[in-house]
């Protein structure tokens, strides 16, 4: 340990039954506690093997209150559930962090140093409209199965807007019960600094019910956010040629536009995953012509400089 001294490290941690025993309270105390000050990220995965809503880490924790001041980069997973921590003040004060990625964790019950936070993935949490006063600077968001404590769909409600944001990715993690509930975010936020989208299945075909890709609630999103998109990614959704079409067709900065594995699901043959890509790449060929708006409202990015269209198929394989 003492060679790499001048080394930041990284450090995974998983912590169920085991943190009581006087073993990993001796490694805690001569190896992990005394080089706290060197941590540059830290993934902690916590076994909620107690049934409880609240998981107290062991007092341990307390010793590296304050001593974090290397730490960029912060992972917690709850397995099975959500869970709140305690103590909520354990990464309050991490003057270098500005990374951090919760899964199956309450956000609210976490004291971070939010106005730091640059980059924010949440996997299987919620989010509340004060989001971005909480994340002020904030700029690159990866969202997987967000739950929404309200009605996404009520007019009534304040929309969350952050002109800070620059990416966002949304993913379709297992835990979704609708396919609905995917656009969830796309109801939520309005982001008119946000240069980059992608929109992504975590898992091949694991959501049978994920059959139809809602294109209007995004489109309403990029009208709404008036947003200058350069960069696009759709990756196993059930969306068709005609509605990607229409998306793209809204975002007329756009340079680069990356479509894989999407249209694999939805056919059986290998003649027909040929003939629908180059049904696609035709399409988008005659709207990269000169054709007046008044007969074609719908027109291709003029920027266009990058354009993959990956099918990944057992069925191509001869």
């Amino acid at each position: 340990m003492d060679r790499s001294k001048p080394t930041l490290l990284s450090l995974t941690l998983y912590i169920g039954d085991e943190r009581e025993s006087p073993e990993i309270q001796d490694i805690w105390n001569t190896v992990l506690a005394s080089n706290s000050n060197r941590w540059r990220s830290l993934h902690l995965g916590i076994f909620n093997d107690r049934d409880s809503d609240t998981i107290e880490l062991h007092p341990l924790f307390q010793a590296i209150t304050g001593r974090l001041e290397s730490l960029q980069h912060l992972s917690i997973t709850a397995i099975p559930v959500e869970v709140e921590l305690e103590p909520r003040d354990l990464f309050s004060v991490c003057p270098s962090l500005n990374s951090i990625a919760l899964e199956c964790v309450d956000l609210d019950t976490l004291a971070l140093p939010h106005s730091q936070i640059r980059s924010l993935t949440i996997r299987y949490g919620a989010i509340d409209d004060d989001f971005a006063t909480l994340f002020p600077n904030v700029e690159h968001i990866v969202l997987e199965d967000l739950y929404c404590p309200y009605d996404p769909s009520d007019p009534e409600r304040q929309i969350c807007c952050s002109s800070k944001v620059r990416s966002l990715t949304v993913t379709a993690g297992r835990s979704c019960e609708e396919a609905d509930e995917i656009f969830n975010p796309f109801r939520t936020f309005t982001l008119p600094g946000l240069s980059s989208l992608g929109i992504t299945d975590s898992a091949s075909d694991f959501l049978e019910d994920w059959k139809t890709f809602d294109e209007k609630t995004v489109e309403h999103f990029l009208i709404r956010s008036r947003c200058s998109i350069t960069h696009f990614l759709l990756k196993s959704t059930p969306i068709t040629d005609g509605q990607a079409i229409k998306v793209i067709g809204l975002m007329p900065t756009l340079q680069s536009l990356h479509i894989e594995n999407t249209i694999a699901k939805r056919i059986d043959t290998a003649r027909e995953i040929v003939d629908t890509a180059k049904a696609f790449t035709n399409r988008v060929a005659e709207l990269s012509e000169a054709i007046p708006p008044v007969i074609n409202p719908i027109s291709f990015p003029a920027h266009m400089v990058n354009a993959t269209l990956t099918v990944i198929s057992e069925k191509l394989g001869g």
